[in-house]
């Protein structure tokens, strides 16, 4: 097909920052993953893509531009208005599976209403790969580890406060990585990886980038081998915190979960748990006493933690101790250690 619009490169699609994207796969599709931040506006429902598909292998191309008329043809009016509300400016960035067929009709169509379009060159099939190829580029992680407990994230949060880079595994799965990390629903490890190669552009690879330690697993979500590679190879930072400290910490970050919920975690976790502590844990629950519940969870992750770290081998490049410590003052020792070592 002729294209009708520009057509970019994956790195030239992105940088037109002006410009909102729009995914015009199906909603199905769509919510596998998607180009960060895109909106969708697809051009065939889900069942109609089935139907657009069994009618290629069957009948041919012909009789699919007839088919695909049918369905989007009464709707042609609504797409544009649709994509009014997207872009009040009408100058929109489109992009489908493959770069082919549906994101060149819709530009056709927005085109012929005075819209300024481009198309994604290879489309969402172009941007996968331009996203595992980002992974590929030697980052210069720092990994943060430490038990349960120890404000990582918050550590992380006011790094980046204070102009440091640093990438939020946790928030991009939206998950704090444990049986009570629920946040509630997690992008699929598609998207997930799209969401990590969306943070990992706007860094600088010259430049050191904060992570924190996860396992490869977070919730549902997987990190890509190559990072969580590049993440066991870069220098170690341990985060050490009184147990006490550490209780109180788990009781603010939980303590606006339902008793309801609190209790499925420890469920979860039962047979590593063990019959007792989950008896213990759950009438400890249910006596509002959570800082106890806290307790034997903080007791079943710190042995798992450091049952991780003893068969990694992995040795601290710091070993930072943060027991009375402030995080502006953690975050004043973090920075000054980077630029030491």
């Amino acid at each position: 097909m002729e294209h009708l619009c520009l057509v970019q490169s994956t790195k030239d699609f992105l940088a037109e920052q002006t410009a909102p994207i729009i995914d015009v796969r199906t909603p199905a599709e769509f919510e596998k993953g998607h180009i960060p931040g895109a909106k969708n506006l697809p051009l065939f429902t889900n069942e109609e893509r089935h139907e657009v598909g069994l009618c290629y292998r069957h009948k041919g191309k012909d009789e699919v531009v007839k088919l695909g008329l049918s369905f989007i043809g009464p709707r042609l009016q609504q797409m544009v208005l649709d994509a009014e509300k997207i872009s009040e400016d009408r100058n929109v960035r489109l992009y489908c599976w493959r770069g082919g067929m549906r994101s060149n009709s819709l530009s056709w169509l927005l085109k012929t209403a005075g819209f300024k379009t481009s198309v994604l060159e290879g489309g969402y099939k172009a941007w996968r790969k331009y996203g595992r190829d980002m992974f590929e580029t030697p980052w210069q992680l720092l990994c943060m580890g430490g038990f349960t407990g120890c404000s990582k994230t918050t550590i992380l949060m006011s790094l980046q406060d204070k102009g440091e880079q640093m990438i939020d595994l946790e928030g991009l799965a939206n998950h704090k990585g444990s049986s009570f990390g629920y946040l509630g629903a997690q992008p699929s490890t598609e998207h997930f990886e799209n969401l990590l190669a969306a943070a990992f552009i706007k860094l600088d690879p010259t430049k050191p980038i904060w992570i924190e330690d996860e396992s490869k697993i977070i919730g549902s979500v997987s990190i890509p081998a190559v990072i969580k590679t590049a993440m066991n190879a870069a220098p170690f930072i341990f985060i050490q915190r009184s147990l006490d400290e550490r209780i109180v910490e788990l009781c603010s970050g939980y303590g606006d979960e339902t008793i309801l919920e609190l209790k499925k975690a420890f469920e979860r976790i039962q047979k590593r748990l063990g019959g007792q502590f989950t008896k213990d844990a759950l009438q400890y629950l249910e006596e509002g006493n959570l800082p106890d519940a806290c307790r034997i969870a903080l007791h079943y992750y710190d042995k798992a933690y450091a049952h991780s770290l003893a068969k990694s081998g992995r040795k601290p490049d710091l070993d930072l101790d943060i027991t009375n410590t402030s995080i502006d003052e953690v975050v004043e020792k973090l920075i000054e250690w980077k630029k030491q070592d």
